[in-house]
């Protein structure tokens, strides 16, 4: 018959609809195209379509227990390892292909993202072209680090990095995952670096900074590296940077998932692990306005009985900074 589109207005019946009518082994023939997508632009939108599809159609049947359901589920996260994100990455930088495949991906939960995140990384691993295509990115995005400087004026700093940030989004949106880890990877060891880089992500798309939190808890997680100095007092230089970036990332960009960040200090807890709790300390420094303040004199803790003010300026004095302006730890808060 004629074919059907998928509008930005479809309801959810007739997504699942679409995704009944599609020929079951047209997902055989998208996964043996696999990376390769990536040359027929207007195919690789018709396989993210399928892909909303299958989800909108049997995300919630699935959450009830439904088998059928998981089993297109599970069929439409083997699409996306094994052929969407790896046609995505291999395509030239397209803003409207990456916010097409981020349309695919929201809906799913960040658990599932980021096992597909990590497949996609594992194949990269895998694959010469995938390989090249992420070295690549890698080597164009560290060009691009490597001539960010931060003036010390605000406004002069916007205006010095917004060619860079421009040139930076633009590479994100062709390899989201090589992107983001290679910024990650120059603001680990140069703490100095932490707010251009931050600074320079204004234009990443959604679909980057899910990326970026994806990589961010992967480097926590599995570093192998011992969380303390030498002296075994205070904290390794590399989990201070990473926790500094988390929560400037958090505090400055809303598609940063802090659910995730937050979920991951929780599973460090379970496991008798508190050294990650300076992530959560950064996040609610960062984005409440709420710093860490071991120390206060008798005259802060009396303060602090009082009004959101007078908390905020007793705070404030031990300090030294405010965090943003109020609306931003208003809205910081919320989100945490």
């Amino acid at each position: 018959g004629a074919p059907r589109s998928l509008g930005a207005g479809s309801t959810a019946a007739a997504a699942a609809a679409l995704a009944a009518d599609f020929p079951e082994p047209a997902f055989g023939d998208l996964l043996a195209l696999g990376p390769h997508l990536f040359h027929s632009p207007p195919l690789l939108a018709s396989a993210c379509r399928l892909f909303s599809a299958v989800v909108a159609g049997n995300l919630e049947r699935a959450r009830g227990g439904d088998a059928g359901a998981r089993a297109a589920l599970v069929r439409a996260d083997d699409l996306l390892a094994r052929a969407l994100l790896p046609a995505t990455s291999l395509c030239p930088a397209n803003p409207a292909t990456a916010a097409q495949l981020w349309a695919c991906l929201a809906p799913l939960p960040y658990a599932d993202r980021f096992r597909a995140f990590a497949a996609h990384r594992a194949a990269t691993a895998a694959s010469p072209l995938l390989s090249a295509a992420a070295r690549l990115a890698v080597v164009e995005t560290r060009k691009i680090l490597r001539r960010l400087h931060a003036p010390a004026d605000r406004r002069d700093r916007r205006d010095a990095l917004a060619p860079f940030g421009r040139m930076l989004g633009k590479a994100a949106a062709g390899a989201p995952l090589a992107v983001v880890a290679a910024v990650v990877a120059q603001a680990e060891p140069y703490p100095n670096m932490i707010d251009p880089c931050v600074d320079a992500l204004r234009y990443a798309g959604p679909l980057a900074l899910d990326c970026l939190t994806f990589v961010l808890i992967d480097r926590l997680a599995s570093s192998g590296r011992p969380k303390l100095k030498e002296d075994g007092v205070n904290i390794a230089d590399w989990l201070a940077a990473l926790a500094s970036l988390a929560g400037t990332l958090c505090r400055r960009y809303d598609g940063v998932d802090v659910r995730a960040l937050c979920q991951y200090v929780a599973n460090t807890l379970k496991e008798s692990d508190p050294y990650d709790t300076l992530v959560l300390s950064e996040l609610v420094a960062t984005m409440a306005g709420i710093p860490p303040t071991p120390d206060l004199s008798e005259g802060q803790v009396a303060a602090l009985a009082g009004g959101p003010t007078l908390v905020e300026a007793a705070l404030s004095l031990s300090t030294g900074s405010r965090a943003g302006g109020a609306r931003a730890r208003a809205r910081g808060a919320a989100r945490l």
